[in-house]
This record gives C-alpha cells, sequence and structure tokens, in this order.
C-alpha cells in the first residue's frame, strides 16, 4: 500500500500542481483574512473542494493509463488499492491543516493577533469537506467509474456548499451546545465507515 501512495504523490506533484497551489493558497488565505477579522467562509469551502477533488483525479488519471487492469496483476489486494486512496485523502487533509496553521503563523507576525477568536467555523467546514465528499463520492467511482462518481461529486458539492452557506448565514447561538469541531468528527466518522464499502464495491467491480 505504501508503494501505491508513493505513485499517487508522484502522480499529484507531476500532473496536479496547479490544484496543489490554488489549495494550498486559498486556506493560506482563509487563515490570513481570518487573522484580519474578515470574512473567509467561501475561501475554506473552496480549498476544501478543491483538496477533495485530487483523489478522485488521481482516479481519472489511473482510469485513463488502465493502471487499474496493470495494479490487478501485482501482489496487491483490492483493498489495499482502496486503502490508498483514502490514505492518501488523510495527507491531503494533513497538508491543508498544515497550509492553514502557516497562514495563521505568519499573519499573526505580520499582521498581529485578530481582535476576536475567528476561523473556527470555516475551518471545521474546510476539513468536512475535504472528508466528506470523498467519503460520499469514492464508493460510487470504485463501482462504477470515476465519470459516474464526478456527477455524485458535483451532486454532494451542491448540497454540501448549500449546508455551508447556512452555516455561515447563522448568527445565533450554538443550539444544544453545538459547536463546529463536531463538523469535521462526523465527517471522519463517515469517512472511515465508508471505506469499509469501498472494499466491497470494488471487489464486485
Amino acid at each position: 500500500m505504501k508503494g501505491l501512495i508513493r505513485k499517487d504523490l508522484y502522480v499529484l506533484w507531476g500532473a496536479c500542481k496547479l490544484q496543489l497551489a490554488m489549495a494550498a493558497l486559498l486556506a493560506i488565505l482563509s487563515a490570513v483574512l481570518d487573522a484580519k477579522d474578515e470574512n473567509a467562509f467561501m475561501f475554506y469551502v473552496m480549498s476544501g473542494f478543491i483538496t477533495a477533488m485530487l483523489p478522485m483525479t488521481l482516479m481519472a488519471y489511473d482510469e485513463q493509463s488502465r493502471f487499474d487492469g496493470f495494479v490487478r496483476a501485482l501482489p496487491v489486494s483490492p483493498s489495499r488499492v482502496v486503502l490508498a486512496k483514502y490514505g492518501l485523502t488523510l495527507l491531503c487533509a494533513c497538508g491543508a491543516i498544515a497550509c492553514y496553521a502557516a497562514g495563521r503563523w505568519a499573519a499573526g507576525i505580520l499582521i498581529g493577533p485578530a481582535s476576536s477568536p475567528s476561523g473556527g467555523a470555516g475551518f471545521s467546514v474546510m476539513l468536512s469537506v475535504i472528508l466528506l465528499v470523498p467519503a460520499l463520492a469514492l464508493p460510487f467511482s470504485f463501482r462504477f467509474g470515476v465519470e459516474k462518481g464526478r456527477f455524485l461529486f458535483v451532486l454532494f458539492g451542491i448540497f454540501i456548499s448549500a449546508g455551508a452557506s447556512l452555516l455561515a448565514s447563522f448568527n445565533g447561538p450554538a443550539p444544544g451546545g453545538f459547536t463546529p469541531w463536531l463538523l469535521p468528527l462526523g465527517a471522519l466518522a463517515l469517512f472511515v465507515l465508508s471505506a469499509p464499502l469501498s472494499m466491497r464495491l470494488y471487489r464486485a467491480r
């Protein structure tokens, strides 16, 4: 599985530099805007979607190069093929967290600390998008192919964007003690639960 992840990282760096740069720039920009007490919610959502698209993009490259047929001839189980994409998604999420932390650190030095704590809701939504969209789209992509998975990716994106917009417009106190950090925790739970489903669907492909 490590070899598959390394292969994906090489392809990611070689063919997706623009997407990586855009996702990193938006995450850093979100942190800087938060430090200036400005609304950065949409930048969080855009960075999350670009990052969440990376596993789907790599699966499309695999299909175009017929790597799926090649990997079946290797001593690699279908489960490891699936887990490699989920592991790559987690690495992308860690990269987004690192970019956000670097942006906050740089903004704290250049601009100074924010007058009020901010960014919790937006940052939570960014992490939720990075985890939730692949959790919903990857099982369909492993079963029916990337093209149909992309359609579901767009469909899920519409619903998630609508929910993010509602959260951004919510200004009252959180009901029932709800905190924004519950969003990425719930997305992580769905992400973990979708992995066995993807394994089962990929074996049946």
